[in-house]
């Protein structure tokens, strides 16, 4: 393509950004604009009564990520209607490489909700580029009229620092999202996990004024209580922020989020495990710190697995807390105290179940399967996943959605006499909004005897026990 013609073909990209034209989508991509203002901002809650119907057409993008190893770019996006996601017909890459067009692959693999309201659902747009190696800045996606559907700056996928044979990629990191309220245990968790080996935990906070009103204004999820979320630093955490709209139906965002954090972190780490913030990776008879988890991951692993999984055990907790004060923050007599003068500085400490401790419970595992279909379908007792990043295609939540050639789909499930999840899930005051303080409120109501036929919600209940 000609120099001349190449400016003027950005130039035009570059104007649509700021009116696309034939689409009318909201927001812009430009430097400088932040994610909130694409997407629906918590404002608009208040001009749409009843989330009834979002703008027509939205093509809202999560992320854009450039893999320079592999020679790919994935659009991770959220679409209404349906059709705005398969009129995607070509990338148009610019940057250092100069500029390319290349054809796009379209996919929207799940389904919305069985709720009348409209829904945004998630669209990929792939674009294979020519060669491995090249760098672009940007991508343009238009359809077959050459029209602009929307454009967007790329991330770079990360690499561990000098990624060598002698220094190699990381071996276990974690994806954990949607979060949107307080967790009385996350410190707690945190430490835990460092303890068991994990060498990395991306965090997905969503943030929006509709989610922790009361009754979700009307959004189909409630969160589990409605304290405000509370963004902690540790040497593990990497955190991300994103501004649901009230249309995303499928928990926040929750599959956008998995999806990104899959391809984001394929190069940087050997295996990825997908938990939540109240799950805990128990290793039967075995303390955190006991634990070689690059061995026990290896030895579940065969070389045609994309994917591991772990049954659940949903665990009734008091999420009791209690302010304790720093060490030194009182101040001191001769002033040398960095701390002193700014009086009493306190933290939450976690108190109503022994992280650490044995637990003598024992759950029932019987009839649990990670198939979720088919003739070998059996009781889902909430599996989570530890999966091989660069062997699969897409995650759905708790298992995936589609693997590279020459690997299963099926996940393997590890024997819960080794291993499977805590899910502490904590006693809520009548009204659902605040934890239990009532140390004599009931944890749950005894089930002597379980339907083993039925699938468990959060995990085989530990009430049966």
């Amino acid at each position: 393509m000609a120099a001349g013609t190449h400016c003027s073909r950005i130039q035009e990209s570059l104007r649509n950004l700021r009116d696309l034209d034939h689409y009318g989508i909201h927001g812009s991509a430009l430097a400088g604009s932040s994610f909130a203002e694409e997407l629906h901002s918590s404002r608009a809650l208040q001009e749409v009564p009843n989330f009834q119907k979002p703008a027509t057409p939205t093509f809202a993008i999560f992320s854009a990520l450039h893999d320079t190893i592999l020679g790919e770019v994935r659009v991770i996006a959220e679409v209404y209607p349906l059709e705005v996601c398969a009129s995607v017909a070509t990338c148009q890459l610019d940057g250092p490489s100069g500029h390319h067009d290349v054809v796009a692959t379209t996919r929207a693999p799940f389904d919305t909700w069985g709720v009348s309201q409209p829904q945004l659902q998630e669209c990929f747009v792939d674009c294979k580029l020519p060669a491995a190696g090249l760098k672009f800045n940007w991508v343009h996606l238009r359809d077959a009229d050459d029209r602009l559907v929307k454009s967007h700056l790329l991330e770079e996928l990360e690499q561990p620092r000098n990624a060598t044979h002698e220094h190699p990629k990381k071996t276990v990191g974690m994806c954990v999202g949607p979060v949107f309220s307080a967790a009385p245990t996350f410190l707690d968790w945190v430490q835990y996990y460092a303890d068991l080996g994990v060498e990395g935990i991306h965090m997905y906070a969503v943030v929006a004024d509709f989610i922790l009103s009361p009754n979700g204004g009307g959004y189909m999820h409630n969160p589990g209580n409605y304290r405000a979320l509370s963004i902690e630093n540790h040497r593990l955490l990497r955190w991300k922020i994103f501004h649901p709209s009230p249309w995303s139906l499928h928990y926040y965002g929750q599959w956008l989020i998995y999806n990104d954090c899959a391809f984001r972190w394929r190069h940087y780490y050997d295996h990825l495990l997908f938990v939540d913030r109240d799950e805990f990776l128990h290793f039967v008879g075995k303390q955190p710190h006991e634990v070689n988890l690059v061995q026990e991951i290896a030895a579940q692993f065969q070389p045609k697995m994309a994917s591991i999984a772990f049954f659940g055990a949903l665990y009734p907790v008091r999420c009791l807390t209690k302010r304790v004060q720093l060490l030194g923050s009182h101040g001191s007599i001769n002033g040398k105290n960095p701390l002193a003068g700014i009086g009493d500085l306190y933290t939450q400490v976690y108190d109503g179940y022994d992280l650490w401790g044995e637990d003598k419970r024992q759950p029932d595992f019987a009839n649990c399967s990670t198939a979720y279909h088919g003739p070998k379908a059996g009781r889902a007792c909430h599996p989570k996943s530890i999966i091989k990043p660069l062997a699969i295609q897409y995650m759905n939540v708790h298992f995936l959605a589609g693997v590279q050639e020459g690997f299963d789909e099926q996940p393997s499930a590890v024997d819960p006499k080794l291993a499977y999840l805590k899910h502490l899930r904590c006693l809520l005051t009548p009204t659902g909004s605040e934890w239990e303080q009532n140390v004599t409120a009931p944890l749950c109501t005894p089930e002597p005897k379980p339907d083993l036929s039925k699938s468990t919600r959060g995990g085989v209940s530990m009430c049966s026990a």
